[in-house]
């Protein structure tokens, strides 16, 4: 829905707890640091429509509120045609040095809508991914993820090695 690969968001979202803003600063400094890439027309931009009913984000953003009152956050959609192109290594890199006391949430659906056995299957693959921190959507890869944002998980493995958090806890398989 959106017009890059990846997208930025300056907006601000109401909670019952109150409103939860973006990281304009980290958006445009983000913006900044893409400017420098020899990549044309740049895959990361700020464009708020997408944002509008996105719920991986706006369902999180309640428990963001209530659980770090002060927090804002730096939202970022990722689609999957960005995966040769965008470079999650240097926005990870870059996100951490701005912000090294920041974590990241990611919000990524597991298989859906499959039967049971091919559902289980599937899991135990993007598992197997998320606890030994291997980016497995990589071109040439040998495992595809029934996931909705392959990408997502490459950034959030990418981050978890920059901040030296790789530690996988499963806290809930629903």
């Amino acid at each position: 829905a959106g017009s890059a690969p990846t997208i930025l968001s300056r907006g601000a979202w109401r909670t019952p707890y109150g409103i939860v803003h973006a990281d304009a600063e980290a958006a445009d400094s983000l913006l900044v640091l893409s400017k420098t890439w020899e990549i044309r027309p740049s895959p990361l931009v700020i464009d708020e429509q997408p944002f509008v009913r996105e719920h991986g984000i706006a369902s999180l953003t309640p428990f963001i509120k209530r659980s770090f009152p002060n927090a804002k956050i730096i939202p970022i959609i990722f689609d999957e045609s960005g995966l040769s192109t965008v470079p999650f290594e240097e926005i990870m890199a870059h996100l951490t040095s701005i912000r090294p006391d920041a974590f990241l949430v990611a919000s990524v659906d597991f298989s859906h809508y499959l039967p049971t056995a091919i559902q289980t299957f599937h899991d135990e693959e993007s598992l197997w991914c998320l606890k030994t921190g291997t980016l497995c959507n990589l071109p040439g890869r040998t495992v595809d993820l029934e996931v909705d944002s392959e990408a997502t998980l490459s950034a959030l493995a990418i981050w978890n090695r920059i901040t030296d958090s790789e530690q996988f806890t499963e806290a809930f398989h629903t």
